[in-house]
């Protein structure tokens, strides 16, 4: 790894990944050691759930563009949250209206 991809390196790093079908994350999990050159970033890594070691392949390129495609989605829900507040309460009136509605029918018959 060190002859292609350089020196080992100890940085203070945690990775977090997928550890299922659904794409619900897990513990995160300390890097021991990376190996990286401009293009990828190797990350070994001892596993907090088990006695096992895990290497995790990271292109940047890639993990820029996601990187960037979750600030994107994070930036639009935080637009959209005043928009899903309204509906909620609006949801909760028509709702409660139902209810009235309905207490009113069975009140009466």
């Amino acid at each position: 790894m060190s002859a292609k991809y350089g020196t080992a390196t100890r940085p203070t790093a945690e990775i977090n990944f997928p550890t299922n079908e659904t794409g619900e994350y897990g513990p995160t999990e300390n890097v021991i050691v990376r190996w990286e050159d401009s293009q990828y970033s190797f990350n070994l890594f001892q596993s907090s759930l088990s006695n096992t070691f895990g290497l995790v392949m990271f292109s940047k390129r890639l993990e820029a563009k996601a990187e960037a495609a979750i600030a994107k989605s994070l930036k639009l829900e935080k637009q959209e949250d005043p928009q899903k507040e309204v509906a909620h309460v609006k949801k909760e009136a028509d709702d409660l209206e139902t209810s009235r509605q309905e207490n009113i029918k069975a009140f009466l018959h």
